[in-house]
C-alpha cells in the first residue's frame, strides 16, 4: 500500500508534508485568531466554513494528482476563459465586502473568482509559453500573454482589488523569465515600477526615461522599438497622478501610512504598528497556543485573514515562524526543481507558475506583518481564512505532485 502511494504521489511526499504541516499550523492559528470571535464556546462558525473548504481543497487536490497532465493542457484556454467570465459576473453580481465587489455567493458558501483566475492563468500561460517557444523574436507570443494576464489584472483593479492583482503580472514575470525571454524585454516589462513613482514629479520622470533610453542605446535596441517603449512608459508615468487619485482613500491611506507610519498611528498605520508589536511579544518560542495577548484582545484588526502571521509570531515565536518560512521554502524550491526535472515543457512552465503564486504571496503578506510592505490584503496560503485561496493553493500542490508522478513523459 505504501509502495502504491509512493507511486500515485510520485515522490513528492516533502511537498506534500510541508503543505499539510502549514495546514495544521494554520489551523491551529487560525483556531486561537477567531476563538473569542462568538464569546470563546467550542470551534467558531469561521472555523466550520475553513473546514468545509480544506475538504473541497483536498479532493482538488487528489483529482489534480490522479488527472493527465494532456487533459489539463488542452483545456488550459477553456478555464482561461471560463475565469476571466467569473470575473466579469463578480462585477455585476458579486458580494460587496471592505468596499469591494470580490465574491459570488451561492448558498451558504461564497468564493472569489480572482484567486482560481490566477491558477487558470497559470495553466494557459504554460500552454502558450511552450507551444510558441520559438517565436520571441516576433514578440507574438509576448505580446499574447501580455494581454492574458493584463485582461485579467484589469479586472480585479475595477473590484477593486490591488493586493490580488499585483500577483498576475509577477507570475508572468517569472514564468517569462524560465521560458528564457531575454534580459532585455524583462528589463523592459519591469521599467514601469521605476517609472510609476516617477511619475508624481515631471523631472524625476524625465530622468527615468533618460536612462531607461541610455540603457536601450547600449543594448542596441532597435530604434522603433526604443520609441515605442518610451511612448508607453511616458504615458504610465503621465497617467501615475491620475491613477492616484482614482485609488480608494483607504489604499491610498496604507500606502502613505507605510512610507510614513508615524503620521497616523491610531489611524491608517494602526495595523501595521500593533501587527509588530503582536510578533515581536511572542519573543524566541511564543506565548502558547490560545494564550496571545494582543491576538485575544483584539488589539489587532483583520487578525484572522491579512494578519495570520502575527498570530502566529505571538503565539509560536520566532521558531514557530521559522518552522513556517521553512515550509514555505520547501514548497517553493520544489516546485523551481520539479520546472527543471520533467521532460513535458508544459509541466515546466506550470512549476514555474506554481512556484512564482507560492512566492509572491508568502513574500508580500510576511513582508506587509513585519511593516516592510503597505498593508494590500493579499492572503497567505494555507495559514488565511478563505475558502478560495484554500481550494486555490491545494490545487496547485495537486498540480505539482501530477507533475511529479509524470515527469518522464515528453
Amino acid at each position: 500500500m505504501l509502495r502504491s502511494l509512493h507511486k500515485f504521489i510520485g515522490g513528492n511526499e516533502i511537498a506534500l508534508l510541508a503543505a499539510l504541516f502549514l495546514q495544521i499550523v494554520g489551523m491551529a492559528a487560525l483556531s486561537s485568531a477567531t476563538h473569542s470571535m462568538e464569546g470563546g464556546n467550542g470551534i467558531s462558525s469561521l472555523m466550520i466554513r475553513q473546514l468545509l473548504w480544506l475538504g473541497i481543497g483536498m479532493a482538488a487536490c487528489v483529482l489534480a494528482i490522479a488527472m493527465p497532465i494532456r487533459f489539463l493542457q488542452a483545456f488550459s484556454y477553456l478555464l482561461y476563459i471560463a475565469a476571466v467570465l467569473a470575473l466579469i459576473i463578480v462585477l455585476v453580481l458579486g458580494k460587496v465586502g471592505t468596499g469591494a465587489e470580490r465574491w459570488i455567493v451561492i448558498g451558504p458558501m461564497r468564493f472569489q473568482p480572482s484567486e482560481l483566475a490566477k491558477v487558470a492563468l497559470i495553466l494557459s500561460l504554460a500552454r502558450l509559453l511552450t507551444e510558441r517557444a520559438k517565436e520571441w523574436n516576433r514578440f507574438r507570443t509576448l505580446i499574447t500573454a501580455t494581454i492574458m494576464t493584463v485582461l485579467c489584472l484589469g479586472l480585479v483593479l475595477i473590484e477593486p482589488d490591488l493586493g490580488t492583482a499585483m500577483v498576475y503580472p509577477i507570475i508572468l514575470f517569472i514564468m517569462l523569465f524560465w521560458a528564457g525571454v531575454p534580459p532585455l524585454i524583462l528589463l523592459i516589462m519591469a521599467s514601469p515600477v521605476a517609472i510609476i513613482p516617477a511619475g508624481f514629479h515631471w523631472l524625476s520622470l524625465a530622468i527615468a526615461l533618460i536612462v531607461i533610453a541610455i540603457v536601450l542605446y547600449l543594448t542596441r535596441t532597435r530604434f522603433m522599438i526604443t520609441i515605442s517603449v518610451l511612448a508607453v512608459l511616458m504615458a504610465i508615468g503621465l497617467a501615475t497622478p491620475t491613477l492616484w487619485s482614482h485609488l480608494h482613500p483607504y489604499q491610498q491611506r496604507r500606502i502613505l501610512s507605510f512610507l510614513n507610519p508615524g503620521s497616523d498611528p491610531t489611524g491608517s498605520a494602526y495595523q501595521l504598528i500593533q501587527s509588530k508589536v503582536t510578533i515581536g511579544s511572542g519573543g524566541f518560542a511564543g506565548k502558547g497556543f490560545l494564550k496571545g495577548t494582543q491576538t485575544h484582545l483584539k488589539f489587532l484588526p483583520e487578525q484572522h485573514t491579512d494578519f495570520i502571521f502575527s498570530v502566529l509570531g505571538e503565539e509560536f515565536g520566532f521558531l514557530g515562524s521559522v518552522l513556517v518560512l521553512g515550509a514555505y521554502l520547501i514548497l517553493v524550491m520544489q516546485a523551481f526543481l520539479l520546472s527543471a526535472k520533467v521532460r513535458n515543457a508544459f509541466m515546466g512552465a506550470m512549476c514555474a507558475g506554481i512556484a512564482a503564486f507560492f512566492l509572491i504571496h508568502c513574500f508580500v503578506n510576511i513582508g506587509m506583518a513585519l511593516g516592510m510592505l503597505p498593508v494590500t490584503g493579499l492572503p497567505l496560503p494555507f495559514l488565511s481564512y478563505g475558502g478560495s485561496m484554500l481550494v486555490s493553493s491545494w490545487l496547485l500542490v495537486g498540480l505539482m505532485t501530477s507533475a511529479a508522478r509524470q515527469w518522464r513523459e515528453y
